[in-house]
Parts: structure tokens; sequence; C-alpha cells
């Protein structure tokens, strides 16, 4: 069962990507106070949103991190 909060961040991430952006785990912190925006996504690809996800290398940090997009 999903909690408030979780219920919240959910409507908030779908809504940006609904919207057009894009969201990395850095900036869904900043925006909505996600600190697990692959769980949000991982919960809205189950509920049949086509979501896109690309990988990207940070050469400055040695990790790498998602990008998500809802799908065209």
């Amino acid at each position: 069962m999903k909690t408030a909060r979780q219920h919240t961040q959910r409507e908030m991430v779908l809504n940006a990507l609904r919207q057009g952006d894009d969201l990395t785990p850095l900036n869904a912190l900043a925006r909505f106070g996600c600190s697990r925006l692959a769980a949000r996504i991982y919960d809205l690809r189950n509920e049949g949103f086509q979501i896109t996800s690309k990988l990207t290398w940070d050469a400055l940090s040695g990790s790498h991190y998602s990008t998500y997009k809802m799908a065209v």
C-alpha cells in the first residue's frame, strides 16, 4: 500500500513528465523531494505509462545516472 507522500511524489513526477520535462534523480530530489525517482518510474511503468530512460556517464563524478522522459 502506498503512503500519501509516495502518491504525491508519483503525481508530481507524472505531471512533470506529461509536461515534457526530462527528469534526473538530482532534479527530482530538488523539485519534489523525491529521493527514489527510479522507484516512482517503475510504478508508473507498471501502470502502463510509456517512459523512456537514457543512461548518462558523468566523467567529473565518475558515476552514471538515468534521465527519464515520457515516450512520444
